[in-house]
């Protein structure tokens, strides 16, 4: 087979909808016949597996094929057949191989409480527990956020407010036998404290189980259902997907009238999201959730550790009615490979004009002047630096960047800092930076950066 030919194929795999294949090849009429000797189909079948970063199984021999393909007068529809037939291969092979169809068939798992999915890849998760479990304990309560038994960990998410922290807790079959969880995870503040507990290994894990929470909580029942299993994270619910960010709306039953959303997203490398305007401690466009009628819908975030991407509301007269849920923008965070150097020179005091443009993980920003000591230019027991910066934020584009921050990390040293935003967009303005009395020039590295990606995403939910 022709060099040209091999790569134009492997080119337009990746642009293939493996839905319509068998559509392509049922209306296409059979014109010219190619053959592929057996060194074709092994170039091939290693092709295709690297491509799929997949290991060729050796003990797969494929006969000599006379494969028929054709030409519609268009030099892309032979390559396009060529391209399916390289897909019909790769699954014949794999029909062949078990271990094949294992690395292939990676599916999707939703796991409550823990408002995430997760691959099979790593281990696969048998039981969940579909509902929040609160305990009220004096004045004080405890809730079983998430119980997650899978065949390898099992974890369990807690919360706890006017209650002690404990470092292990302590889950029960129904058969009586006992699993020690270790907390691995713990935050606390006025309070209340969440906290996540694992154990390795598997639990014999039935319908009914306790967990004893030491002599506090001895014994506080909770169920188990079998963990949802998806091929796509987009089957667990609506999905809307803009700038390459795709977000799935999963809602489930909560307690008396509530329904609960979970947003579950799917990212570009380096990407994550610190903000989905549920929660209003963020400085973005708030979602709204509208009936049918466009009246807004209040809705509600749990009151001791929320996660971000999970809200409930209550359904009232609209039980069977559908809504509107609508994510304005998100605050994502953005991170490089390698990070970002920026040098720039420093005055000796006063005041020096810079107006170079420079820039961070592809955003342009401009270094406008820089003051050392602004506040006072007689100091002398230590020094710092005033950059001021244009970010260029544009209230019309798809993404601005709102703010980034030095990696004192890579200095191996930490510093003083601070920064100014505008009122208004949220933009970095300025930044004081610690400087040495000396210098004469400042370096610092970027890794992060923090954006605001618009939308909106908007869901009908049930």
């Amino acid at each position: 087979m022709n060099d040209n030919l091999e790569k134009e194929m492997f080119k337009l795999i990746d642009q293939l909808d493996l839905r319509q294949e068998i559509k392509v090849l049922n209306s296409v009429e059979h014109a010219e016949e190619i053959i592929m000797d057996d060194e074709d189909i092994r170039r091939m079948k290693i092709n295709t597996f690297a491509k799929l970063g997949l290991v060729p199984n050796d003990d797969i021999h494929p006969e000599r094929a006379l494969l028929r393909i054709v030409s519609l007068k268009k030099k892309w529809s032979r390559l396009l057949v060529a391209s399916l037939l390289a897909l019909v291969l790769l699954a014949s092979f794999a029909m062949g191989s078990p271990e094949i169809r294992a690395q292939i068939r990676k599916v999707f798992q939703y796991i409550p409480g823990f408002a995430s999915v997760q691959e099979t890849e790593g281990q696969t998760i048998l039981f969940v527990m579909p509902m929040p479990v609160v305990q009220k304990i004096g004045s004080g309560q405890l809730e079983i956020r998430g119980v997650s038994i899978g065949d390898k960990q099992s974890y369990v998410s807690l919360t706890g407010k006017n209650i002690a922290w404990l470092e292990t807790i302590t889950l029960r079959n129904e058969a009586g036998k006992s699993y020690v969880l270790s907390n691995s995870i713990e935050s606390a503040s006025s309070g209340e404290w969440t906290g996540s507990y694992y154990i390795e290994g598997a639990i014999q894990a039935t319908d009914q189980m306790v967990l004893a929470y030491g002599d506090i909580a001895p014994s506080v029942p909770f169920q188990l259902a079998s963990a949802k299993t998806v091929d796509r994270v987009q089957d667990l619910g609506v999905t809307q997907t803009h700038q390459g960010i795709s977000l799935t709306a999963v809602t489930a039953p909560a307690d008396g009238d509530k329904t609960k959303v979970t947003i579950i997203p799917q990212l570009p490398a380096n990407m994550r999201i610190e903000s989905f305007g549920i929660s209003p401690i963020y400085n973005l466009a708030q979602a709204k959730l509208s009936a049918n009628d466009h009246k807004e819908i209040p809705f509600e975030q749990d009151l001791t550790f929320p996660n971000p991407n999970e809200f409930y509301f209550h359904q009232g007269e609209n039980k069977q009615g559908d809504y509107k849920l609508t994510l304005p923008a998100l605050g994502v965070v953005r991170q490089s490979e390698q990070d970002d150097q920026i040098t720039l020179p420093i005055p000796s005091n006063g005041v020096m004009m810079l107006n170079k443009q420079i820039t961070i993980l592809g955003f342009p920003v401009d270094l406008i002047r820089v003051e050392r000591n602004p506040d006072d230019p007689n100091k002398r027991d230590s020094d710092f630096i005033r950059i001021y910066f244009d970010l260029h934020y544009d209230a019309a584009s798809r993404e601005s960047l709102l703010s980034f921050w030095p990696d004192f990390a890579i200095l191996k040293k930490s510093g003083g800092a601070g920064e100014k935003s505008n009122e208004t967009t949220k933009a970095l303005e300025y930044m004081d930076l610690d400087v040495e009395h000396n210098a004469k020039e400042y370096t610092f590295y970027v890794k992060e950066a923090h954006t605001l990606v618009r939308g909106p995403w908007e869901f009908n939910l049930r």
